[in-house]
């Protein structure tokens, strides 16, 4: 249920980040219309992806590492519900126009926290049937790539807000930079999604952990058996020497007569 509802929320994401990128395209009939269903996507694909967090099972935080602050399916959590209040900033800024800055910027702490998420489930493992460490490493590239999306758009739309006359270049290196992280992106998603990622077990890190420490004691024990040796040899030699050279304690006692 929560996996289904998860790749679900992914595809609408992916539809609305294609279609706000489409709304750039130079026709102003479309663009209010394109700019309206982008936001309803997001919208959709947040609340789906709030839902089926929900449904994440128990995965223990690293608490010693600095991306373990959360268990995973508290992350996701916070992520979509920041997700959530940003869509509907947006959806606002409409009305009111300034509502866009807050709007941006609480998107790229969204992503943020998605991409520690995916990057804490990658150095730590969940006992999942159908986890794959490749598939994960593709996942984390992916997640970063859209993070830097996220930052570039915070910054251009707050420097085009505040400084309409830069607005110009501003625009252009954004969709510069956007158009070419994007093909990294997409890259990274057909791979996660369509790429032939073995499954990574457990069995294996416990077998060559059993493996090493087997091993270890056969080590332990030979060295064991060498250090015994000796000295027993020693003390029946020691022995023999004593009870060649030694008179019996019973004739020293002797009395003469």
């Amino acid at each position: 249920m929560g996996r289904k509802l998860g790749k679900a929320s992914g595809y609408l994401f992916l539809f609305g980040f294609l279609v706000q990128k489409v709304q750039f395209l130079p026709v102003p009939v479309i663009t209010p219309a394109l700019g309206i269903l982008s936001l309803m996507l997001h919208l959709a694909g947040y609340s789906l992806w709030f839902f089926s967090s929900q449904f994440q099972p128990y995965h223990k935080r690293k608490k010693e590492q600095w991306y373990g602050f959360a268990r995973f399916k508290e992350q996701h959590l916070y992520a979509a519900a920041l997700g959530l209040v940003a869509t509907l900033l947006s959806i606002a800024s409409i009305f009111v126009p300034f509502l866009i800055i807050p709007a941006t910027w609480m998107f790229l702490i969204s992503n943020l926290i998605w991409t520690v998420s995916e990057f804490h489930k990658l150095k730590n493992p969940p006992c999942e049937e159908k986890y794959s460490h490749t598939h994960q490493t593709s996942y984390v590239t992916y997640a970063v790539t859209m993070s830097n999306i996220a930052l570039i758009s915070a910054i251009a739309t707050t420097l085009a807000f505040f400084c309409p006359p830069i607005s110009g270049p501003v625009f252009i290196i954004t969709a510069i930079l956007c158009i070419g992280l994007g093909v990294i992106a997409g890259d990274r998603w057909l791979d996660f999604t369509f790429g032939d990622h073995k499954k990574t077990t457990h069995n294996s890190s416990y077998n060559h952990m059993n493996n090493s420490l087997t091993a270890g004691a056969k080590i332990e024990s030979a060295l064991l058996a060498e250090d015994i040796q000796p000295h027993h040899e020693q003390n029946i030699r020691s022995c023999k020497t004593t009870t060649r050279d030694t008179p019996p304690t019973g004739l020293q006692s002797t009395p003469s007569h």
